[in-house]
């Protein structure tokens, strides 16, 4: 999934790209623009096991790039 997000954020499809993709992932949850619910692990009605998917949501922060002060996006990267 690395690399088809690397591309889609016009990054190189390669592993540098795939890396950085990789990287603003982890900045974006951590600084709270994104949240991740994980799945619920189950049974599936067949019998085998679920992994299920995720989902993403905007995180409280995100707004804040947009719609807040310089010193609210500062606070984002200094918390």
């Amino acid at each position: 999934q690395l690399p088809a997000a690397a591309e889609h954020l016009g990054l190189s499809a390669d592993d540098d790209g795939a890396a950085y993709a990789s990287e603003a992932w982890r900045l974006a949850v951590d600084t709270g623009l994104l949240d991740v619910t994980d799945p619920e692990e189950g049974e599936l009605p067949d019998g085998g096991e679920s992994e299920g998917e995720g989902t993403v949501t905007a995180g409280e922060n995100l707004e804040l790039l947009t719609t807040g002060s310089p010193q609210d996006v500062l606070g984002i990267w200094l918390e």
